[in-house]
């Protein structure tokens, strides 16, 4: 993934602030759940299925 300016890094690390501090909120026994919503409503934002996909395969190859 590419990251182009600094506002574009302080907006990837507030959403990563965000989602660690609800990971926390919900407890280990929900992240999955948690995690699984956040992928949806993200995929249906996108509106571009192949694209999500390609982004869950990224994902995995990634981590």
């Amino acid at each position: 993934m590419a990251i182009h300016s600094q506002s574009d890094i302080m907006t990837l690390d507030d959403f990563y602030t965000t989602l660690a501090l609800a990971i926390d909120e919900v407890g280990p026994d929900k992240e999955a759940l948690l995690l699984s919503k956040l992928a949806l409503l993200l995929a249906h934002e996108l509106n571009q299925p192949e694209r999500a996909i390609a982004l869950i395969e990224e994902a995995k190859a990634e981590g």
